[in-house]
């Protein structure tokens, strides 16, 4: 956290905490509120994110604040999560939160970057190859942003943007296919849709689950601030 300033953290927990619903989010300790239209997680569920060493909850009913106090007492941000959810009928994570707040300037990889629109017909061939659970994860179809692309051997293989959250965070969006992993594109794209975004003003953030696009977060300067996730409690 020490490689974010001290004003990119705070816009953190803020976005975070307008999210939730709730005032302001715990610089340490967590919270539970009550709020079945929280945009931390899908709706109907309860959703946990940790920043920093504090944490914030919301739980669809007020029936669900007890037990998921509970379940916090055990919970540190840094620790496993997953026992202590494990209870839950349906998870989305626990993912990992990134954040980076410094341009670079011109990325490494650049000449091999085309833009494009999200919805035009590159783009939407290479979704169409690309598995339904990748795509899922990637979210490439809500950006908003022009697509960092990389085109290997006529067709689109990799896809880079982000969309917008709150005017404040740069939620960026990284896809891959499957094919041609493990050639550096992650990174390339990634890189080319990253710069934008923070020369701009916002505060670029990665959300990663796989080992692999946290290693590619890091490479390209993302510093690690939190985690995410969503449960399915009934």
């Amino acid at each position: 956290m020490s490689e974010l300033r001290a004003a990119s953290v705070h816009r953190v927990r803020a976005m975070w905490a307008t999210l939730a619903g709730a005032e302001r989010f715990p610089e340490t300790g967590a919270q539970v509120i009550t709020n079945p239209d929280s945009k931390i997680c899908p709706p109907g569920w309860a959703g946990v994110v940790a920043i920093g060493d504090g944490i914030i909850a919301t739980v669809p009913s007020d029936a669900d604040l007890a037990p998921m106090s509970r379940v916090l007492e055990c919970v540190t941000p840094d620790g496993d999560w997953e026992p202590a959810f494990a209870a839950a009928l349906e998870r989305h994570g626990p993912a990992n939160l990134a954040y980076r707040d410094n341009t670079t300037g011109r990325p490494d990889g650049d000449d091999a970057i085309e833009p494009h629109a999200a919805g035009d017909e590159d783009v939407l061939a290479f979704l169409a190859r690309t598995p339904a659970e990748d795509r899922e994860e990637a979210g490439i179809e809500a950006c908003t942003s022009v697509l960092a692309c990389i085109r290997r051997d006529e067709p689109l293989v990799a896809a880079a943007g982000h969309r917008v959250w709150l005017d404040e965070i740069a939620h960026l969006s990284v896809l891959v296919d499957p094919r041609y992993r493990g050639r550096q594109l992650a990174t390339m794209a990634a890189a080319s849709a990253t710069e934008p975004a923070l020369a701009q003003g916002f505060l670029a953030q990665w959300r990663a689950r796989p080992p692999a696009s946290r290693a590619v977060a890091r490479k390209l300067g993302y510093v690690d601030l939190g985690r995410q996730i969503s449960l399915r409690l009934a």
